[in-house]
């Protein structure tokens, strides 16, 4: 007899953990995959460091659960960019879109109105109307202040400057120039704007820069970001500075840049997705984010070939050009 309840009590426990393990595994096995769409404006280091912190950090802040990642690329054409927006729109099965640009955030704000949208690298998300009442998108600026445009240049090449301003030919980015313009004209400095409508049009913009133009400023443009080392060489050639305000390019043809960190940038917008994919957070709940920073980085290498000496070297932060 005792054998028998030995056996029975046996036979349950096994029973008990035949289920337990049944329905954890159909737990497991139903649990929905995250899917995310990530779409970049264009091939940059810069741009391609905020795709892949942002997918670094999310994951890392997921954990064991799985996530989904489908990634696109505009190259550099907002028609490309509203296509890929329509195109990625019908899938239902995505859960959360990420834009890195100005082109590809509008594109998206587009299309979807009711699933969340993280951006970044966007100037002026307010003025675009991407953070209205109940908004379904949130995320960071790469504004920079208008003082902070008019510090790199007299810092860097000094005052009563001829400015060649260039920037991508849209809306949003014009307004951003006319802030730039009104400080710089305010100090004493001339300023002409060459405004590209597309990468096939910069050469010829920047040939028409005349030669008593003394440097070329380009404020965070996605399309200029695909093209620091394009507009660097061209400015070595005619022993003329550039400067730009995107972070990262003095290291790629610039004589100096400052501005937002596209890596840290992804690291922001991976932490506002997690809130929003995890913690159930709306996107209108979110606070916008500045990616900002203020160093001036400077190529010694540019430095040297325009013969530029700088004030006092401890002023900036000194890099060499990446090969």
């Amino acid at each position: 007899m005792r054998g028998f309840f030995v056996k029975k009590i046996f036979f349950l426990i096994m029973l008990s953990a035949f289920f337990s393990l049944f329905f954890l595994n159909k737990k497991v096995a139903t649990q929905k995959i995250l899917t995310i769409a990530i779409v970049q404006g264009a091939s940059h280091p810069a741009l391609d460091a905020a795709n892949c912190s942002f997918q670094k950090t999310l994951q890392e802040l997921a954990g064991q659960k799985k996530l989904n990642f489908l990634f696109y690329n505009a190259d550099g054409s907002p028609t490309q960019a509203y296509a890929i927006a329509q195109q990625i729109q019908a899938n239902k099965e995505i859960d959360l879109f990420y834009g890195i640009d100005c082109s590809t955030a509008q594109a998206l704000f587009q299309v979807e109105k009711n699933r969340p949208i993280v951006f970044i690298g966007v100037e002026d998300p307010r003025e675009r109307g991407f953070l209205k009442e109940f908004t379904n998108m949130c995320g960071v600026t790469d504004a920079l202040p208008a003082e902070s445009y008019l510090e790199i240049v007299e810092k860097v090449i000094g005052k009563n400057k001829k400015v060649a301003l260039l920037y991508k030919n849209e809306t949003s980015r014009k307004a951003v120039a006319k802030n730039i313009r009104e400080i710089l004209e305010l100090h004493g400095h001339t300023v002409f704007d060459f405004t590209p409508v597309s990468e096939i049009e910069l050469l010829s913009q920047l040939n028409s820069i005349p030669f008593d133009i003394d440097v070329i400023l380009s404020p965070a443009d996605s399309m200029i970001a695909a093209n620091i080392h394009l507009i660097g060489e061209f400015q070595k050639k005619r022993k003329k500075p550039f400067l730009a305000c995107m972070k990262n390019s003095a290291e790629f043809g610039a004589l100096a840049s400052r501005g937002t960190d596209y890596e840290y940038n992804g690291k922001q917008a991976a932490r506002m997705a997690y809130e929003i994919l995890f913690n159930h957070k709306k996107p209108y709940d979110i606070s916008l984010e500045m990616g900002g920073f203020e160093e001036i980085f400077v190529n010694r290498s540019v430095m040297n070939i325009l013969n530029i000496s700088l004030g006092d070297e401890k002023d900036f932060m000194m890099i060499e050009e990446r090969r």
